[in-house]
């Protein structure tokens, strides 16, 4: 998770690898978790959240499955 001044208000992604070693010079590190087999990990989302995914060292016929889950709350 990373610390950015800059909101991210349609949660749309950095891909291009220019853009992303611009966005870690510009934030900071906040927290990483660690990688535990068959664990769930999740956080609040706002307009300042960030997060990224580190490369998996993983054999080449290995299949990563993910799973996202949005919840909305209007009050």
């Amino acid at each position: 998770f990373w610390s950015f001044k800059r909101g991210n208000y349609n949660n749309v992604p950095i891909i291009d690898e220019t853009s992303f070693q611009n966005f870690k010079k510009n934030s900071k590190l906040i927290y990483k978790t660690p990688f535990i087999k068959n664990c769930f990990f999740g956080f609040i989302r706002s307009d300042f959240s960030w997060h990224s995914v580190e490369p998996i060292d993983v054999k080449a016929n290995y299949i990563r499955k993910t799973l996202t889950v949005n919840f909305y709350y209007n009050n």
